[in-house]
């Protein structure tokens, strides 16, 4: 079960979708192409074998047109987990 701060810290992105790539920019120098609007959307990541894999988010950014032009998937980590970077690919 998710704690109150990942599922508060979840929803600060979901109702700033362009939070994510503000931060990509600022603190990793990551330009998304040029948007007009961001929304976040459900994150399953089912595969077809029997296995599971939920992102906490997924936002995608739309250009003028509305044409889904970049995504981020987002993941909120409250403690170091040696174990997430081999299911990050996944995502």
């Amino acid at each position: 079960m998710p704690s109150f701060l990942h599922q508060c810290l979840v929803e600060l992105f979901k109702r700033r979708a362009t939070l994510a790539s503000e931060l990509l920019d600022r603190l990793f120098g990551v330009q998304l192409p040029a948007f007009a609007s961001a929304e976040a959307e459900a994150a399953d990541l089912s595969e077809l074998v029997p296995s599971h894999h939920w992102a906490d988010l997924l936002l995608k950014h739309r250009d003028a047109r509305g044409s889904v032009i970049a995504a981020v998937i987002l993941e909120v980590q409250l403690s170091a987990d040696e174990d997430k970077r081999y299911t990050w690919p996944l995502y």
